[in-house]
């Protein structure tokens, strides 16, 4: 059940606020009048699609330094790393799992995420996201490796606040590629 899920998180592209945001800023930087001849919204979604791809491989490769950052929690003795990157992509399913509740929990109040894509209200579902996943890391780490709970509360906040912050660098760097593919001379 792991293993598909954590594939899926990389195949789905992750969080339906970012592909908003995707989706508002190329509302903008490829307006209706710079699509002759073609569908608008049908080229905006091919290029959302690829664009989430390109997000989706740069948020794998994320992987790498979580794993070793959880290894810094690790005991001393025992291996180390392996583990840690086992954990690590535990934590990206959980991620995932936790965008499908959000996700149903929007549907059943009738929260629209291409609509609802104000600050505050994204500042509360990434708050509240990443308390979430700074909780199960915390007790990940509690029992995985026996640490005690001041440890692995800081283990936990470090965690998820690195993933958040390599989240964003990874929708920074999607963007930007998208944005300078966009911005191409013609037959370049």
């Amino acid at each position: 059940m792991r293993s598909p899920a954590s594939a899926l998180y990389f195949v789905v592209g992750g969080d339906p606020f970012l592909s908003a945001r995707v989706q508002a800023d190329l509302v903008e930087l490829l307006p209706d009048a710079g699509v002759v001849g073609l569908s608008a919204d049908g080229v905006r979604s091919a290029i959302r699609g690829q664009t989430m791809g390109w997000i989706a491989l740069l948020r794998f490769l994320t992987l790498i330094p979580i794993g070793f950052l959880l290894a810094g929690f690790a005991p001393r003795s025992g291996p180390r790393v392996a583990p840690a990157l086992v954990l690590a992509m535990h934590l990206y399913t959980v991620n995932f799992l936790l965008i499908v509740l959000l996700r149903l929990g929007y549907a059943v109040f009738g929260f629209e995420a291409t609509v609802t894509t104000s600050g505050a209200f994204e500042f509360v579902h990434f708050g509240v996201e990443r308390c979430l996943v700074a909780t199960w890391l915390t007790v990940g780490i509690r029992v995985l490796w026996r640490r005690t709970w001041p440890v692995a509360l800081m283990g936990g906040v470090v965690v998820a606040l690195l993933d958040f912050a390599l989240l964003g660098v990874t929708f920074g760097f999607g963007m930007g590629a998208m944005e300078a593919w966009l911005g191409r001379p013609p037959g370049s």
